[in-house]
């Protein structure tokens, strides 16, 4: 059980996520984006607006197999740098 003051900067930090991620999700996704944050909006790392349910949106519609596809074309964590540590992540999604 946390603390108070750590609870609250766990609330805090969670609620940055969401409204970094519907922004996120907004600018990439569009009129998309309202289905896709009704899906599993569990980061794909920790601290990146990317959530599991755009890569299995992106698998389910559109035509997504591998993941460098989505990684390199389908969002920013190629260039971010970060697409090696979410490469596992991406691709557990793509195989579920």
């Amino acid at each position: 059980d946390l603390a108070p003051g750590r609870r609250r900067g766990a609330v805090r930090a969670e609620r940055q996520h969401a409204e970094a991620s519907i922004q996120h999700l907004a600018r990439f996704h569009g009129s998309d984006a309202i289905g896709i944050a009704l899906g599993d909006r569990t980061p794909i790392l920790q601290g990146s607006p990317e959530i599991a349910a755009e890569v299995t949106h992106a698998r389910d519609h559109e035509w997504v197999r591998d993941a460098d596809d989505f990684l390199r074309r389908r969002s920013t964590l190629a260039i971010r740098g970060v697409s090696e540590r979410a490469r596992p992540r991406v691709q557990d999604l793509l195989e579920s």
